[in-house]
């Protein structure tokens, strides 16, 4: 009998020790998640930015406990590549092509945890004209040059738009421009209309003589376009499970605090862009998706594929985060 309660303690004293060992390395793990530096790149495109600024400047970061630093990158791909090397560990706002396209070679090291809902109400795109321009519908943009952002993505979605209105694209130059020389471009006469994304399509309006024809070209090939994505590399979530979930939760935070209060996001774009206050206080912010959209983004990923942004369809099975 002595014998049996002699297990009996032995076998208690196992558990509960396992249970402390197991504590203590649970406490461990909260702890390094918590005294981990999280390194964000982003590029300086202002849906890329909005939020991450706004989160930074009002110390939302800091209230989750989170220590972050910052990294600038000059494209979405040095972005997409950086997240795959660990470079860094999340990306907030970026396009989602050189994702799908990295997907294809390198699968399973990139998580998406959520992605933009452009609308035809939330205008983010613009073919703009000087306005003095002769050009005042699609119609004209015939065997003339116009301006699109560099990629595939941009001519992609404004050669598919402009078909659907029985344009032959054919007869239409398309000379990509890096967005620092887009306006410029335009007001010299070097390329006749511009098809750009906001903060440019703002800065026209306030400090060129341009004017819009056409807008929310995006939206009007695919509404709800979930063109652009927030991406944790998969590393830094495996690693840091409890980490990465505050992190998701301070970004769809934000967007939350903007949508009430837009006044946040658009002093860190003045403050970040150096802006003048007429920019900062008119241009059309980016919010994201509710909830992500699985099917909607098969179906954008198709729609890549069918103008040649992509190759083939990526598996997707895997992608998203929670």
């Amino acid at each position: 009998m002595k014998k049996h309660w002699i297990i009996l303690v032995v076998i208690i004293l196992l558990v509960v020790g396992s249970f402390v060992i197991f504590s203590s390395k649970e406490k461990n793990k909260i702890k390094n998640e918590n005294n981990k530096e999280v390194k964000i790149g982003y590029f300086k495109l202002l849906p890329a930015t909005m939020a991450l600024m706004t989160a930074k400047d009002n110390g939302y970061f800091d209230q989750a406990n989170i220590k972050i630093k910052t990294i600038e990158y000059a494209t979405a791909n040095q972005i997409v590549d950086a997240l795959i090397r660990g470079d860094i560990d999340l990306a907030p706002y970026t396009s989602v092509s050189p994702v799908l396209n990295a997907e294809l070679i390198d699968p399973g090291k990139i998580k998406l945890f959520f992605l933009s809902d452009i609308t035809s109400e939330n205008r983010v795109d613009a073919i703009l004209v000087k306005s003095n321009s002769i050009l005042s519908n699609l119609d004209q943009l015939v065997n003339k040059k116009i301006g699109v952002f560099p990629g595939n993505t941009a001519t992609g979605f404004l050669k598919m738009y402009l078909k659907s209105k029985n344009i032959d694209t054919s007869k239409i130059e398309f000379v990509q421009l890096a967005p620092t020389n887009q306006l410029p471009a335009l007001e010299s006469s070097s390329i006749d209309a511009l098809f750009s994304y906001e903060p440019i399509i703002t800065m026209g309006l306030q400090n060129y003589k341009v004017k819009i024809i056409d807008e929310s070209i995006e939206a009007k090939v695919f509404n709800h376009t979930p063109l652009l994505a927030g991406l944790f590399a998969t590393k830094f979530v495996n690693n840091n499970p409890e980490l990465a979930e505050r992190v998701a939760n301070v970004f769809k935070d934000t967007y939350k605090k903007i949508k009430v209060n837009e006044q946040l996001a658009r002093d860190s774009e003045q403050k970040l862009f150096n802006f003048d206050k007429k920019i900062a206080d008119n241009v059309v912010l980016t919010y994201i998706q509710d909830s992500m959209d699985k099917k909607a983004f098969s179906d954008f990923a198709d729609l890549l594929v069918s103008f040649g942004e992509l190759k083939s369809k990526p598996d997707l099975s895997n992608i998203f985060y929670k």
